[in-house]
């Protein structure tokens, strides 16, 4: 798992947002999907194309568009809701 990663998942309290994916995929600056094959948390608004996929390319965005990508609708990802932690 890549460094910022382990950052964001040891660093954030984590609320699971239900969704209908048939009416769209939410975003906004604290919202992140969970890949449901490789656990990856993509960002629902990447700044640039190096955040816009997920590592086993099941998910994807492509920023330019604001289109959110699933391979399989059959394997939908969880979204998340990240706050920081308090320490």
């Amino acid at each position: 798992m890549a460094e910022p990663q382990v950052d964001l998942k040891k660093n954030n309290q984590v609320s699971v947002v239900r969704y209908d994916p048939s009416k769209g995929y939410p975003s906004g600056e604290d919202l992140y999907y969970e890949c449901p094959l490789c656990h990856y948390w993509l960002i629902s608004k990447p700044r640039d194309y190096s955040e816009a996929e997920c590592e086993c390319g099941h998910l994807s965005i492509d920023i330019d568009w604001g289109r959110f990508s699933v391979k399989d609708h059959k394997l939908e990802p969880a979204l998340l809701r990240l706050s920081p932690s308090k320490s």
